[in-house]
């Protein structure tokens, strides 16, 4: 029995695991080539080939070392690799199966080569998930195909683990990786000395109340202390547990318990209370130095990054937190007030700069059409104004420098073969006046002015690590000035001779001091959790942010801290020694490689138009626009590059006769998408018994099949217009469709009635229902724009949306009528932080079309589009009104655990009125006139919801329910359920 609910549970939510999760698209323009591996097939744009040899290498190197600790090998996986977006990122999903890079790096990143890291990290991803593939899950896989694992996989296994082990391994199999750095793991250390330890659910499922470190962090600490205690097998043996007793619903949690004696939220708390052990015992050993903390306007979490003193009271810093608005402040020492600037874009975590005049920095805009071709691009901004105004177009330019002197400004430009270069650019009209490309093999991270504004100061990453380097702008030679490393050292600047950057201290990440009098650089802070971002002041002092509970916070440096020699490790670095000497154990244990096979691979093309990936199939019909399920069978494709989408599929459901075989086409891969839905199926007609016209009687014995089909073929084009603070989306498309219905055809024996005898006449009555044939076209025009809000805002708080939509009978066709209206609605903030008013007016018009055939009485008629107001299920109109008002806002933040069923993070009520006006014409049969009515319908109530997780997935649910009287006095209400479900990936 259990094994049937999970079957049953898989086919509902299969769908919603990704397996229609979509990326996006990449230019058509683009060429594509592909290199095999054993590991990856990697297929990526012609002018990659050379990145992509040399990343096709390392992979051959490292995929046994990634898959070792696990003991398993994966088959080859297809990986996308995608270099026309300045976003870094990557992720692995299932259904169908692949994982996609974004290969331009990030400012901020690991000293790791950005592709090596992704190598480590996704393909660690792989080799968990692929783990699942065994046992009940494999037997599932010949039922559901590649959806089988994505289901298990969503359905059991915590993001933590993924995401914590695939953390592990980036860390024990390089030279650096997140579980290294101080900075990564100083926001949980911070909570647990400061706040104490959260409930599981809170810590792993988040808040809308409190800031909580996600899950990337909780999970290497748990999976590392993992390892630590029950050694490398505990992982391994928990999820092949799972591949195997997947019809067990609680199949982690037993897992789990056979290899550890734990459950999840005991494990949580034993590894929780040990690092807070630890770091309890370091933080006695560190020694503060002197600072100066800068007034806060409030003490909600805030992260104030790269701030910069402008002058001797001003101070530009960027703000974020879960309920602010990302955003650049003034921030005033002397009556410590903050002011917003102007609030940001979408953006990646980056340097900004600014001086007397103005700040400068970078925002992330995508093509209108092509989801993966990003651009970085510079703007500036006035102090005194905070008018905003665009240096660059289409560049991937990143973190921008002002010169100290000049108007000019470089940054760091990105190719998309992963070359790069410094450029310095004027700053009234951003054109370019020099450039110079950086060292081979090296990328170039946040370059900052020396005093003079002679040259720049950067850190250079390459295949040995990082190294502090300069640059003159008058010989173009780039000079060393500290050897490479491994350790993370990161965002230097220079005043005089004296250099500051970031870098990991014994407990924290810290400010250090290079004069070139010293041998080493010297650690100048010392702080409870860590400091970065430093600054010099005009009058020669020193900002920092330093890192608090309640985030990143301004500090001014007053005194250097003293020198200590503490020779013990910090727990993070002794747990990096654990795990890798645990992989060096591993490792030993493997088969030696075969030093005298070098691999060449030589890169051939690969097809835009390899369309066709079916990767899953389910013993079910799937309605995936309706959202239902039935018996039948569906199977689904999606090819690599997402340019193509097919399902078709059966429906042996009785009560859906008219859409028995259904194919669904999209096509991405040209500048507009283009859809195609076809269905087909059959009406069943069954009379029987006598009619009579008055005279004669017939007697009808049919029982017939009619045959229906119906098509619709859509073009459409979806555009994205976003800039800076605000959302900008706008949709047009058109629709052609196409209904048919064969004729029925009967012949009707007539009978003469005489006293009790029938009489037959020998005459026969030919009875015909006509043929259906429709054809229509119809228009949508939709625009959007909405203001960027924060995480915390139950709705837009500031926006517009409207939609004009026109739909007609077409093409000589029989005449059903046409509707055209349009639907609008306006965001306005509430006086609340969170909450709003949102206020929409729609309306259509609807004619009538011909007359049904056989039955004059009846006419054809499109049907609606608008709604009716809440509380009715119909309202006669011609032409129709409908006026809402509604008022959303939190009512209660409880992050509280309901059992082992559901934890609920939010309660949010609504209030809404609803005002119909509408106007019908209503015939008067005795009269034989039409009558013009007008009625004006309207409801009031309240809906209330509840944000929560169910059974500790991932994705939040709202479940709740709306009440309210119509104006008639009539009560009704209404149960609510719906949920963030788009697809289901594990990402870097």
């Amino acid at each position: 029995m259990r094994r049937l609910l999970l079957i049953i549970n898989l086919l509902l939510s299969a769908p919603l695991f990704g397996q229609y999760y979509h990326a996006g698209n990449s230019p058509a323009r683009l060429r594509w080539q592909q290199i095999e591996t054993p590991a990856a097939r990697l297929v990526f744009e012609k002018g990659f080939a050379q990145q992509a040899l040399q990343l096709a290498a390392f992979m051959d190197s490292v995929a046994p070392l990634v898959g070792a600790s696990m003991r398993h090998r994966p088959r080859s996986i297809d990986l996308l690799l995608h270099n026309h977006t300045a976003y870094a990122n990557g992720f692995v999903t299932w259904a169908p199966r692949r994982s996609e890079w974004f290969t331009l790096p990030p400012q901020q990143l690991q000293p790791t080569p950005w592709l090596q890291h992704l190598a480590l990290h996704e393909y660690r991803h792989v080799v968990q998930i692929d783990q699942l593939n065994r046992g009940f899950t494999k037997d599932l896989s010949w039922l559901l195909g590649q959806q089988a694992v994505g289901g298990v996989l969503g359905a059991y296994v915590p993001m933590w683990l993924l995401e914590g082990d695939a953390i592990l391994a980036e860390t024990a199999l390089s030279e650096s990786g997140r579980g290294r750095s101080h900075a990564f793991n100083a926001e949980l250390k911070a909570q647990l000395l400061e706040k104490g330890r959260y409930s599981y659910e809170k810590a792993y499922l988040g808040s809308y109340r409190d800031y909580v470190p996600d899950y990337y962090k909780m999970g290497y600490l748990m999976v590392s202390k993992g390892r630590e205690w029950w050694g490398p097998p505990v992982w391994e043996q928990t999820l092949k547990f799972v591949g195997r007793r997947s019809w067990h619903p609680r199949a982690f949690e037993r897992g789990l318990k056979r290899q550890t004696d734990m459950g999840q939220r005991e494990l949580y708390q034993k590894t929780f209370d040990d690092w807070t052990k630890q770091w309890r015992a370091e933080a006695e050993h560190i020694q503060p130095s002197s600072f100066l903390a800068l007034p806060v306007v409030s003490d909600d979490y805030r992260n104030y990054r790269w701030p910069v003193a402008v002058d001797s009271q001003r101070i530009v810093a960027e703000v974020e937190g879960p309920g602010l608005r990302r955003q650049i402040q003034i921030l005033n020492e002397v009556d410590g007030t903050a002011n917003t600037l102007l609030y940001l874009g979408w953006r990646a975590q980056e340097a900004l700069s600014a001086n007397e005049q103005g700040v400068v920095w970078t925002e992330l805009r995508q093509h209108p059409r092509w989801e993966q071709e990003v651009w970085s691009e510079l703007w500036h901004a006035s102090l005194e104004t905070g008018q905003r105004r665009r240096l660059s177009s289409k560049t991937r330019y990143f973190s921008p420098a002002l010169h100290p002197e000049k108007a000019e400004v470089a940054v760091v430009e990105a190719h998309t073969d992963l070359r790069f270069a410094l450029v310095v650019l004027d700053l009234e009209s951003g054109r370019e006046l020099h450039r110079f490309a950086a060292p081979e093999h090296c990328q170039l991270l946040t370059p900052r002015w020396n005093a003079k504004g002679t040259g720049l100061l950067l850190f250079l990453q390459g295949p040995e690590g990082r190294a502090l380097h300069t640059l003159n702008l008058n010989t173009g030679h780039w000079q060393q000035v500290l050897p490479w490393s491994h350790k993370d050292f990161r965002n230097p600047v220079q005043q005089g001779d004296s250099i500051w950057f970031t870098g990991p201290a014994t407990y924290n990440d810290e400010i250090f001091l290079w004069t070139g009098e010293e041998a080493v650089p010297r650690e100048v802070t010392q702080t409870a959790y860590g400091a970065d971002y430093a600054n010099p002041t005009p009058e020669g002092g020193l900002l920092y942010s330093r890192y608090t509970a309640q985030g990143y916070r301004v500090s001014r440096h007053l005194q250097d801290a003293a020198e200590t020699t503490t020779a013990n490790a910090s727990a993070l670095e002794t747990m990096a020694r654990l795990l890798t000497e645990q992989e060096k154990q591993i490792q030993a244990e493997l088969p030696p490689a075969d030093s005298t096979s070098t691999k060449e691979y030589t890169p051939r093309r690969y097809s835009k138009w390899n369309t066709l990936q079916w990767h899953s199939w389910a013993p079910a019909f799937v309605d995936l626009e309706g959202g239902a399920l039935y018996t039948g069978i569906t199977a689904f494709s999606q090819n690599l590059l997402g340019t193509t989408f097919v399902s078709a599929g059966y429906n042996a459901n009785p009560a859906n006769t008219h859409e028995r075989f259904q194919l669904r086409i999209d096509y991405r891969g040209f500048y507009p998408l283009l859809s195609l839905r076809f269905q087909s199926g059959y009406q069943s007609f069954k009379n029987h018994g006598p009619l009579s016209d008055g005279q004669y009687l017939y007697y009808l014995n049919n029982d017939e099949r009619v045959n229906q089909r119906s098509l619709k073929a859509g073009i459409s084009l979806p555009h994205n217009f976003s800039r800076g603070a605000w959302s900008r989306h706008l949709h047009a498309a058109l629709n052609f469709s196409l209904q048919q219905r064969d004729a029925l055809e009967a012949n009707l024996t007539q009978y003469l009635h005489l006293g009790d005898a029938l009489i037959e006449t020998g005459q026969t009555l030919e009875y015909r229902q006509e043929r259906i044939h429709f054809k229509g076209l119809d228009y949508t025009l939709s625009l959007r724009n909405i203001r960027r809000g924060s995480s915390r805002d139950v709705v837009p708080r500031m926006g517009q949306s409207s939609s004009l939509f026109y739909r007609h009978a077409a093409l000589g066709s029989t005449d059903n009528g046409s509707i055209m209206g349009f639907m609008t609605r306006i965001y306005l903030p509430g006086p609340g932080k969170h909450d709003a008013l949102y206020l929409s007016a729609d309306f259509q018009k609807r004619s009538w079309g011909e007359t049904v055939a056989n039955n004059e009485d009846l006419r054809y008629r499109q049907s609606n589009v608008i709604n009716y107001p809440r509380g009715y299920d119909f309202v006669p109109n011609d032409k129709m009104w409908l006026l809402s008002a509604n008022y959303q806002f939190p009512l209660w933040l409880p992050d509280v655990r309901l059992g082992k069923l559901a934890y609920l993070k939010r309660l949010r009520m609504g209030l809404f009125y609803d005002q119909a006006f509408s106007t019908y014409e209503q015939r008067l049969e005795p009269l034989s006139i039409n009558v013009q009515q007008h009625i004006r319908p309207a409801s009031a109530g309240l809906e209330l919801f509840a944000d929560t997780h169910l059974l500790r997935f991932i994705s939040p649910f709202s479940i709740g329910g709306r009440a309210g009287y119509t104006s008639e006095g009539d009560f009704f209400g209404g149960f609510i359920f719906s949920s963030a479900l788009s697809g289901f990936l594990v990402n870097q």
